[in-house]
This record gives structure tokens, C-alpha cells and sequence, in this order.
């Protein structure tokens, strides 16, 4: 039977005995056979085969060992190019005394390896060396790539490196990766460079715990075996490739993380914890063999938006036999409404998201715990879409991984209206936070671990999860707190008792008065009896608003507020400072009252269900001429205006980078806009029977204004 073959291999097996010929390969096929070897590289076919003793050059062919080369005098053996050597049957290879195996790449597959006392092996990082049986006596061997032992590896030498072994039994008195096989190395088992001995304690952070007494890197090959201290992972660990043998176990910590750069092979137990300190994070960037068993914690008295983090999850992973009592939802896009599942058989698939509600009457919280396989790669789910309206479009989906995911990292699908809500029940005493890349109260735009999320859709079909999405955070359960967006947006916080509501206005760069992507977000009731605030544009309810720039202009935006409910109420508008030299005034309709925002930003009033939804208008008025001298100096790009035609000269590393360009008249109106190149003079004819223009350059993150005389 003729092994599996790798290619790209790069292979050589030196004997410093004295060898009798040298021949280098001319074609694929058996090594006995004359025709594929020449007596010079790429030369005419020999007359004879290789024997014991020669030096041969396998040159980018692939060779069936069917003589066997096991015993004295060994052979001096170079594999190059995509070149390889396999075995058809029992046949071996011998390195003899002070000989060399060198294989940098690809897949050495023969029957036997003898290797004599002082022989040298190196196994490359992409290399792979597979033999039946294994000798060696006093060599020194390297690996760090893979070692397969069919039967037993009788080492008597030193096995180091970074790579992995696999063997049957393990034999003799010597080392691998730190290592003596004998009862430290159960026989079948993998082991490693970065082999886990937790000879000291659980901690994976302590260098004595591993064979070579140091901690794994994020370019480690690393093996958890079974037995003794098993590893706990309570920091921000990265490695290359982990195996987790039989019975062995690690577990991440919550709030830590392991990010895997290469593969996971999951034959024992991998745990993600979870507890109200927050969830643990698990990122593997290759592939992954195994189940991974995820907690999930859930505190009692609120919804949560959920979703599950592996396979196999149903219902039943969602009960804890009435201790707590739990009550677990789904949402249907086409009518707006949830509901509730009956059924503990109920399949959970990977990327939809569901609510769960934990009974308050025990003060009983509870965690779930999923065990299947994770996912790795993009995520498609399917959106409905029953039309545009405010209430139609809302689809349920879930974080389907392992780690958070970033809404503004990766490829996601585009037939959404773009922004993400996600529900914290600790903010605002319960309610939707949104981001839309440009603004909004999602912290970071992170979506936690098992986190549940809406997304508006603006067509039926196929929307892409992208798994380049996912990051390492700490973001567990949204708490509110002081990090503000530095965009171009303003916030209101309505505020009823112990509720409250949020609401963004902004004038961003690229805002326009249509409903902008990723500028404007659609407003999600919190709930349907407490008190909501929003904007209206074009028929649609909104709860962040991007308008177009505002510069020497005036702009009223009215304010809304739905399901008033009696009682005294405050109006807080913050981050005005991300709209600078904007004035701000509220005109309370009802009670004809005007307040200037910018120096009194908290606004308190009274309101009695059936008050007139139009309850405030909000008036935002700019000038050009009251921009800071910071924003309109600057000394290497200068403005001027001269028969119908604007200039732009830029001189330094200012020359070397355009820019966008708005031109406004003293109304305020937008007449121009349009891409600017870079070079040290720029012309832009302007076809206007205005005389005096007011131009804004954005160039490289800074903004230039300047009135200029064209006429």
C-alpha cells in the first residue's frame, strides 16, 4: 500500500560514509527503476538504480521506495522542490552514525527510520516525517514541525523544538521537549515544544509549568496533556497551535481570553467559563476539530437578547428544571411580535438570536452551558422583509462565535439599513443600544459573546456574519458610562423616574436630509409603555438623526417624545462640544419656554399622558466666521478666490494629499462639492452669480475654511 504523499518537500538525509555514485532524479516513479534517474541534474536516464552508498538528488519528483535502504552502508539523500519519498511497503531508511535528516518542508512517509548513535534530525516548521517505527540511539532531534510514530519511538537521545510527536508507545530513558517517556508520557499521546507539565500549579502564565520552562508565545505549538495540575487560563494568551490530548482539560477564565493563531485539536475538554464577573473569549484563526463546552451566565429578573455559541444547542440548554424558572422567546420579522417556545427540543441554531427570561422570584441567576463544535468562518443568515415602515424589517440575529464581534470590523451584508441594536437591561432601566458606525451608544460597536442583536433589513436575503468581525473584549454585560463618541453628533437623554430614553442629532460631513447608511438609524422602542424619544425625517421615526453640515446656517429639528406617562421629566443634552461653534436652544412648545443648551444643558418639565407627541423643537444655528483660528489656519494650505474660480495652494507634506471640498454661499446653502487631488495648486472653476463664497476643506482629518471674493 503506497502512503499519502504531502508535497513541497524539502529533505535531506546525509551519511558521511563514502558513497559510490550520485544520481538525480528525472521522473516520477519507483526508485528501482534506471530510466528515472540521470548521472547529472536534468540530464539523460541512467543505466542503473541508486543503491546503498550513493548520493541521490530527488529534484521535484515523486518517489516509491521500493528497495529498502534500513541497513549499512546508509545512503546520502536530497529531496528538493516538490519532490517526495514514500514508501510502498516495508521499506526503511537508515541514518548511520553521525548522518543527517533534514526536512524543511512537506512529508517524509517510509516504513522505518533507524537512526545510529550522533545521528542529527531536523524537522522544519512545515515539515512532516511519518514512519512505522523509530529508532534512535543517543540523536539529537529537532521538531518543529510533525512527528508520527506508528509503534513505538524508543528515544534514548534528546527530542527538542517547538513541533508535535505522536506515538504509539514511547520507550528508552531520554527527552522529549523536556519530557521522559515514561509515565509523564502516556503511550497514543501528542506531546509538544510547548508541552503543559503543570509541575508547579494551574496557572498558565507560570513559566515552570511547561516542559521547557517557558511561557507559550503567540507563535507556540502547544499540547495540553492529561494528568496532574490541569491549565487555567486568567490572562490575554495567544499561541500558534494547541492540541488538547484525551482527559486532559483547559479552561479559559471568564473575562480572559486565548487567541489561537493556527489550528485547535480539541480531544479532551476546552471550557469557556462565564459568572457575573463577565465570559471568557476563544479566537481561533485556523481550523478547529472538537467540541468546546461554553457557559453562559444569566442574571434573574430581565430579558436577555441571547444567541447560542455552538452546535447542538436547544431549548432544553436554556432550562434549569424551575430553579430558576425560565421563559425563552423568538421574534418573527413579518409581525413584528415574539413568541414563546414550548418546546424543550427546540433547535437553537448558530447565529439567531432569542430571548430568555429568568423568574426574579427565587433571586436565583443561572448559567447555561452549550458543548458542540464553534464556528470559525463567515456566518450567512437569511433576513425577511415584510417592507420599510417603522415597525416592519426587524430581524433577531446572534453573535455566532466564540469572542466578541466589531460592527465596523470586516465584510458584513449589506441589506440593512446599517446600523446594530443591541439590549442592555442596565441601561436606561432597559433598553436598545445602537450603533451605525458613525455614532451611537454601542460601546466600541462591540457585540458581546452570545449576545443577540437586531438589524433592520432593507431587502429579504442572504446577510453575511464575517468572521473577520471578531475581536478579543472584555464587554460582557453594557454598562452606562462616560467614553462619548467624538463625531459630529450631539446627545439627548430623556430621563422619567428610574427610565430613560436616547436620542443623537449630528451634522456629520457626509450627512444629507434622506435617510443616510450608517449615518441614521432607525428608532427600536425599548418597550411599549414607557416614555420614547426620537426625530422624524422623511416619515421615518429616527434615534440618531444625520443632517447635513451646518455652516453660517440655521436648522429647527423638532423632537418627539411617544407614551407619555405622568410625571416630572429632564431633558440632558451632552457632547456639544463634538459641535463647535454651534449654538443650541430647546423651545418647549408647551409652555412657549426657550433655553440655551450650550450654557444650560439640562432641561426639567412636566408631562401628563395625551400631551402632543411634537413636545420640543430644537434650534441649531452656525456661522463661518465664528470657527476657531485653528481650524482656519494653516500655514501650508491657503484659499483664494479669483474670476469665478477657487485655488487651493498647498505647499510641504500638504502638497502630497487631497481632500473634499464644499462650497457654501452666505446663506448656507451647499452650491459645490467634489474630490480634490493633491499637488501644490489646485483650480476649481465655480459656476455662481455669487461674488463672496464660504469654502471648506477636508484634508487629511483637519478642516480649512475661508471666505473667498471670486468675482
Amino acid at each position: 500500500m503506497i502512503r499519502k504523499i504531502t508535497l513541497l518537500i524539502i529533505v535531506s538525509l546525509f551519511c558521511h560514509n563514502i558513497y559510490s555514485a550520485i544520481y538525480y532524479s528525472i521522473n516520477d516513479g519507483n526508485w528501482s527503476t534506471a530510466s528515472n534517474w540521470s548521472g547529472t541534474s536534468g540530464g539523460s536516464a541512467s543505466s542503473k538504480a541508486p543503491a546503498k552508498g550513493d548520493d541521490v538528488h530527488i529534484e521535484g519528483h515523486d518517489i516509491i521506495l521500493d528497495v529498502d535502504l534500513s541497513d549499512n552502508p546508509g545512503i546520502e539523500l536530497i529531496i528538493t522542490l516538490d519532490g517526495s519519498l514514500t514508501s510502498s511497503g516495508t521499506q526503511g531508511v537508515l541514518i548511520a552514525t553521525n548522518g543527517d535528516l533534514d526536512i524543511s518542508s512537506g512529508t517524509v512517509d517510509v516504513y522505518t527510520v533507524d537512526l545510529k548513535n550522533g545521528a542529527i534530525v531536523n524537522v522544519g516548521a512545515s515539515g512532516t516525517l511519518i514512519s512505522d517505527q523509530w529508532v534512535a540511539n543517543n540523536a539529537t532531534i529537532t521538531v518543529d514541525g510533525t512527528m508520527q510514530v506508528g509503534t513505538y519511538l524508543d528515544n534514548a537521545g534528546t527530542i527538542s523544538g517547538n513541533g508535535t510527536i505522536t506515538a504509539a508507545q514511547y520507550l528508552g530513558a531520554g527527552s522529549v521537549f523536556g519530557i521522559t517517556p515514561t509515565s509523564s508520557i502516556a503511550d497514543g499521546s501528542t506531546v509538544g515544544g510547548w508541552t503543559w507539565s503543570g509541575s508547579t500549579n494551574t496557572d498558565w502564565g507560570t513559566a515552570s509549568n511547561w516542559a521547557i520552562a517557558s511561557v507559550p508565545t503567540q507563535t507556540s505549538n502547544v499540547v495540553i496533556m492529561s494528568g496532574g495540575n490541569q491549565p487555567i487560563i486568567n490572562t490575554t494568551a495567544a499561541t500558534n497551535n494547541v492540541i488538547i490530548n484525551s482527559s486532559a482539560t483547559l479552561d479559559i477564565i471568564e473575562t480572559y481570553s486565548l487567541t489561537i493563531n493556527g489550528d485547535l485539536s480539541n480531544s479532551g475538554t476546552l471550557t469557556i467559563k462565564s459568572s457575573s464577573s463577565g465570559t471568557g473569549s476563544l479566537l481561533v484563526n485556523g481550523t478547529s476539530t472538537g467540541n468546546i463546552v461554553v457557559e453562559r451566565y444569566l442574571t434573574d429578573g430581565a430579558w436577555h437578547l441571547i444567541s447560542p455559541t455552538t452546535s447542538g444547542v436547544t431549548a432544553n440548554n436554556f432550562y434549569w428544571s424551575e430553579s430558576p424558572s425560565a421563559w425563552l422567546t423568538y421574534h418573527t420579522e413579518t409581525t413584528n411580535d415574539w413568541t414563546y417556545n414550548t418546546s424543550l427540543s427546540t433547535s437553537m441554531p448558530i447565529g439567531q438570536g432569542w430571548s430568555v427570561w429568568l423568574d426574579n422570584g427565587s433571586k436565583t441567576s443561572a448559567t447555561a452551558t452549550m458543548t458542540g463544535t464553534i464556528q470559525i468562518s463567515d456566518l450567512t443568515a437569511s433576513l425577511s422583509y415584510s417592507g420599510s415602515g417603522d415597525n416592519q424589517g426587524w430581524n433577531l440575529l446572534g453573535n455566532p462565535y466564540a469572542t466578541a464581534i466589531d460592527w465596523d470590523n470586516g465584510t458584513w451584508g449589506s441589506n440593512t439599513t446599517g446600523t446594530v441594536y443591541v439590549w442592555d437591561n442596565g441601561y436606561n432601566s432597559g433598553d436598545y443600544r445602537s450603533w451605525n458606525g458613525s455614532e451611537g451608544d454601542l460601546t466600541n460597536g462591540v457585540i458581546p459573546m452570545g449576545q443577540g442583536f437586531f438589524v433592520k433589513s432593507s431587502s429579504a436575503g442572504d446577510f453575511v456574519i464575517p468572521s473577520g468581525a471578531r475581536v478579543i473584549s472584555s464587554t460582557d454585560i453594557y454598562k452606562q458610562g462616560n467614553d462619548m463618541s467624538n463625531n459630529q453628533y450631539m446627545r439627548f437623554q430623556l430621563d422619567m423616574e428610574n427610565h430613560g430614553n436616547t436620542l443623537f442629532i449630528g451634522f456629520p460631513e457626509n450627512g444629507t436630509s434622506e435617510f443616510d447608511y450608517k449615518g441614521d438609524a432607525t428608532k427600536l422602542y425599548s418597550n411599549s409603555d414607557m416614555p420614547q424619544l426620537y426625530t422624524i425625517e422623511k416619515g421615518s421615526k429616527l434615534c440618531i438623526n444625520a443632517n447635513e453640515p451646518l455652516i453660517n446656517d440655521t436648522k429647527t429639528i423638532p423632537l418627539y417624545i411617544d407614551q407619555v406617562v405622568d410625571g416630572d421629566y429632564s431633558l440632558t443634552s451632552s457632547q456639544l462640544e463634538n459641535l463647535p461653534d454651534v449654538n443650541v436652544s430647546l423651545e418647549d412648545i408647551k409652555t412657549g419656554v426657550f433655553q440655551n443648551l450650550n450654557t444650560r444643558p439640562i432641561y426639567e418639565f412636566t408631562a401628563i399622558e395625551g400631551d402632543d407627541k411634537h413636545r420640543f423643537n430644537v434650534h441649531f444655528s452656525s456661522s463661518p466666521s465664528s470657527i476657531s483660528r485653528m481650524e482656519i489656519n494653516n500655514k501650508d494650505v491657503h484659499i483664494y478666490g479669483a474670476n469665478n474660480t477657487i485655488n487651493i495652494y498647498s505647499k510641504g507634506e500638504e502638497s502630497k494629499t487631497g481632500g473634499v471640498l464644499r462650497v457654501y454661499n452666505l446663506n448656507g446653502q451647499l452650491i459645490k462639492k467634489q474630490d480634490v487631488g493633491y499637488g501644490k495648486l489646485i483650480k476649481i472653476p465655480v459656476n455662481t452669480s455669487e461674488r463672496i463664497l464660504i469654502v471648506k476643506l477636508h484634508k487629511q482629518g483637519s478642516v480649512i475654511v475661508e471666505k473667498v471674493v471670486i468675482k
